[in-house]
């Protein structure tokens, strides 16, 4: 694994044999406003895209619909399901979670990921645990951007 620094913080890791490419934070540089930006886009457009497939695949979801815009995800299943709300929160640089299952949630950007601190489980994790039975059908969060997981 070859390892290159991109700017304070930010390094890239590749395997060009196995086509690994990463992207990871260090933690020993703040996260700045501008990088925030960039990875909260990067993480919320990543999301949407994958939100739009699933709810496609999902015959049962009529009159499910996914939108994108100004920073807020929004995700309505329809009834029973409720709705999902992700969106950026630029003066604490977090992203917020609103889910029907588990209620508000505040994630920070750690070690390449979304974390909520209070229990350890990432953004991406919580998706993988609560979207499948919505959808039913199996889910992979961990290919979005910034789950923490490289593919």
């Amino acid at each position: 694994m070859n390892q290159e620094v991109v700017s304070a913080g930010w390094f890239i890791y590749w395997h060009c044999s196995q086509f690994v490419y990463c992207v990871v934070w260090n933690e020993r540089w703040p996260l700045t406003p501008l990088t925030y930006e960039q990875v909260c886009n990067d993480t919320l457009d990543s999301l949407s895209e994958y939100f739009e497939e699933l709810v496609e695949k999902a015959s049962h979801l009529k009159s499910a619909d996914v939108s994108y815009s100004d920073g807020v995800l929004t995700v309505q299943f329809g009834v029973p399901y409720g709705t999902y709300v992700i969106n950026r929160q630029v003066p604490n640089l977090q992203i917020w979670l609103s889910s029907p299952i588990s209620g508000p949630k505040r994630y920070d950007f750690h070690n390449g990921c979304w974390m909520y601190r209070h229990d350890g489980v990432s953004l991406h994790e919580l998706l993988n645990q609560e979207i499948p039975n919505i959808v039913n059908q199996d889910v992979d969060f961990f290919r979005c951007a910034y789950s923490g997981k490289s593919k």
